[in-house]
């Protein structure tokens, strides 16, 4: 005789009669862990990577801040017969609402200093300055250096010094061959961050003035791969976009100015049968037991290095 035993199961309580249960390991714990804690990690490796690029930017510009910074230098190069670097520096200070330029000098400067605009204009030993407004959009100096169309060397020599270099085109008239061979020597000379610019003082077409505008940009992407901007001189938000360029950020670096020092002669002078040359010292600090080059005169002995 068959015997049946029944056996209640509660709903409740089942689940222990139907298995093992997975449960987490210590491994996946700490796994999990580990994961959330290189999370955090690699958050604080990041913002601390931010934070060292900010602090070396600021500490690159520095040396232009405050109101003894020193100035940006910029070196304008008409690469065309019919544009001058006078008209374009000339433009720029339109911009700002200042006198435009009327003479060729060769170094040109826009500062401000405390609650004024200065603005001198200084040849060798001749110097002549006036106070203007301030101008509050850019607390920064420039310091222009015009060259003319076709002088070689004196290009290359203003552009081993210079921050920026401007390169001005025109609307009318292609690069020719000399302004062909300035831009491939100055490629293998090296050189800091380049702002193009369309000369003043012509009468563009607007149906015209797109396509005129993309060729040239064309042509300047030919040598410099980065540029992505043509500024027109003609427009005056152009010619604040070009100022404010020149005005903000970092100039790129060059990489044989690394481990050097470099200075622009702001005066020239003879003391006691001794040359003096005052500047700002760019790079690398300025040692008075090393030779220091002039160009197209050699190698000299310093005989002291005085701050100002």
């Amino acid at each position: 005789m068959m015997r049946v035993v029944y056996i209640q199961v509660h709903g409740d309580h089942s689940s222990r009669f139907l298995g093992r249960v997975a449960r987490q390991e210590a491994k996946a714990l700490h796994a999990s862990s580990a994961s959330a804690q290189s999370k955090v990690n690699r958050r604080n490796h990041a913002k601390q990577l931010q934070l060292q690029k900010r602090q070396s930017l600021l500490s690159a510009v520095r040396i232009f801040g405050g109101v003894d910074g020193a100035p940006r230098v910029v070196a304008v190069v008409p690469l065309c017969e019919d544009v001058t670097s006078c008209a374009a520096v000339s433009a720029l200070a339109k911009s700002l609402e200042l006198p435009s330029q009327t003479d060729d000098k060769c170094v040109w400067k826009i500062k401000f200093v405390g609650p004024f605009f200065f603005l001198p204009f200084c040849v060798a030993s001749l110097s002549l300055s006036r106070f203007l407004p301030r101008v509050e959009r850019f607390k920064t100096s420039l310091q222009f250096i015009q060259l003319a169309y076709g002088d070689f060397y004196a290009t290359l020599d203003a552009c081993k010094v210079a921050d920026y270099v401007v390169f001005v085109l025109s609307p009318a008239v292609e690069v020719g061959a000399w302004g062909e061979t300035v831009l491939r020597t100055l490629q293998t000379q090296g050189l800091p961050d380049v702002v193009p610019l369309v000369a003043p003082g012509h009468n563009i077409d607007p149906k015209a003035r797109s396509g005129i505008l993309k060729s040239l940009l064309s042509f300047m992407q030919y040598f410099f791969p980065e540029q992505s901007r043509v500024f027109d001189l003609n427009t005056l938000s152009d010619q604040l976009s070009a100022v404010r360029v020149l005005s903000e950020g970092k100039p790129r670096d060059v990489r044989w100015r690394l481990g050097r020092s470099w200075l622009l002669a702001e005066s020239v002078d003879w003391m006691d049968g001794n040359l003096a040359i005052t500047g700002v010292v760019r790079g690398t600090q300025l040692s008075p037991n090393r030779l220091v080059h002039l160009p197209n005169h050699g190698d000299f002995q310093v005989l002291r290095v005085r701050p100002f």
